[in-house]
């Protein structure tokens, strides 16, 4: 658990959040994990296949927003 909390903690002072800051907001991160898979096995992909999830959900976010967009298109391809 408290390399989670430094794992968390570490990303968010790299995104410029104070160290109390960034450890308060971990500590609520682990506790809301917990909550929704605590004592469950989850999968959790590595950092490609995270990255790819995250850049279609981003993309769908975007299309629902406008759905055809060049740019969006472009995006896709890359």
């Amino acid at each position: 658990m408290i390399a989670l909390i430094d794992i968390f903690a570490a990303a968010l002072e790299r995104m410029g959040y104070k160290g109390d800051e960034a450890q308060k907001i971990s500590l609520t991160l682990l506790y809301e994990q917990s909550m929704y898979c605590g004592g469950r096995y989850f999968y959790l992909p590595k950092k490609d296949g995270l990255q790819k999830a995250i850049r279609d959900i981003n993309l769908f976010d975007d299309w629902s927003k406008k759905p055809f967009s060049l740019q969006i298109c472009q995006r896709v391809t890359t």
